[in-house]
């Protein structure tokens, strides 16, 4: 489909002005990309049955969906999220190069990827929820993996802002704190990943976020509200 194809030639513009350390045209691309899809989520509801269809030729060998098997395809077509997940591999194929090659971009992409789940949580999209989430932890492994504890301060605090947007909301449905508990516990686990490679501020970062996001449950009355038994 078009939109898959234009999704891609962004990022390829993005990527060079990355390159060129275009850092204005470059926040425009992810500021681009995240306003298609406060647009597009908002119009998602009156879209026709088939265009969620992700097993099409035209999507299935597109660069994002060409390794994907035919389950997981099947598995984009039944939550309806072929163009949400585009744009937010987009998004990490974004982050990965903006570590390398421009710090400051990953926390705008950050701040942008915050934003898509903030608007999916506005009209209850859970399946789209679920992929921002899986996007943080994708962008954190990448942190540890190049031992980059700026870009993860800035992350995981904006993966935070994210866990209590889940938490506050006063017209939230009944999965927001099961997702805002299962953040708490990624972090918790990133943080023991990080500990093992002596990794220390991160694992402070974390257990102040953690401590964040409890303090923000436990002020609005929310029980049961257990990300682990202990830090680390």
């Amino acid at each position: 489909k078009q939109v898959s194809v234009i999704l891609q030639q962004l990022t390829g513009f993005a990527r060079a002005s990355i390159q060129k350390s275009d850092k204005h045209n470059f926040a425009n691309v992810v500021k681009i990309l995240s306003l298609f899809m406060e647009d597009y989520l908002q119009m998602k509801g009156s879209l026709h049955e088939s265009w969620f269809d992700a097993t099409t030729n035209a999507l299935r060998l597109s660069q994002d969906f060409v390794s994907l098997d035919f389950s997981q395809v099947e598995g984009l077509k039944r939550s309806k999220t072929w163009v949400e997940s585009k744009v937010l591999r987009q998004f990490q194929t974004l982050y990965n190069t903006s570590l390398t090659h421009l710090p400051e971009g990953c926390l705008l992409i950050s701040i942008e990827t915050v934003k898509i789940g903030q608007r999916a949580f506005e009209i209850q999209d859970k399946e789209t929820v679920d992929l921002v989430i899986r996007m943080f932890n994708t962008y954190i492994r990448q942190c540890i993996n190049q031992r980059d504890v700026r870009a993860a301060y800035n992350t995981l605090h904006q993966y935070r802002q994210l866990a209590e947007l889940l938490l506050i909301s006063e017209t939230k449905p009944d999965w927001s704190t099961a997702f805002a508990i299962s953040i708490a516990k990624y972090m918790r686990y990133y943080a023991s990943v990080a500990a093992s490679i002596k990794l220390n501020f991160f694992v402070e970062t974390v257990a102040n976020d953690i401590a964040s996001i409890s303090e923000t449950a436990f002020l609005l009355g929310i029980e049961n509200f257990v990300p682990s038994d202990k830090l680390m």
